[in-house]
């Protein structure tokens, strides 16, 4: 959940920049290519948390490959925008591996717990 919260956030980045940094004109596809890539980041990031849908944070991967791509493809003298787009890309290229639910324990380990508790076997917490 923290991940797909710090996309959120990197899609909010990527719909403010052409606004505030210079060099949006420069990009291929204009300045339109930052606030669709946050568009895609922002609803894919959302639908992940569904049931179904939990591996679709992995097409954030494919918008940070985007986002590299065509930050090379601009002037061998990248503005600031490309740049930023291009550090972006590198940011959700390293989130989009990462599950939705990597905070909580998986059910294989959730099971084995109760298993032992059930039996009445204590975990050791401490190599004291």
């Amino acid at each position: 959940m923290l991940f797909r919260g710090f996309e959120m956030l990197l899609a909010a980045w990527l719909l403010a920049s052409p606004f505030v940094l210079p060099g949006s004109q420069e990009l291929p596809g204009g300045w339109m290519t930052l606030p669709a890539a946050a568009a895609v980041v922002a609803s894919v990031s959302l639908l992940s948390f569904a049931r179904g849908l939990s591996k679709l944070h992995l097409l954030n991967g494919l918008v940070g490959l985007w986002l590299v791509a065509s930050g090379m493809m601009t002037t061998p003298d990248a503005p600031p925008v490309a740049q930023s787009g291009q550090i972006v890309g590198l940011f959700l290229l390293m989130t989009a591996i990462l599950p939705t639910r990597s905070f909580s324990p998986s059910r294989e380990w959730t099971a084995y717990v109760e298993r032992r508790r059930r039996i009445g076997m204590r975990t050791r917490r401490h190599l004291d």
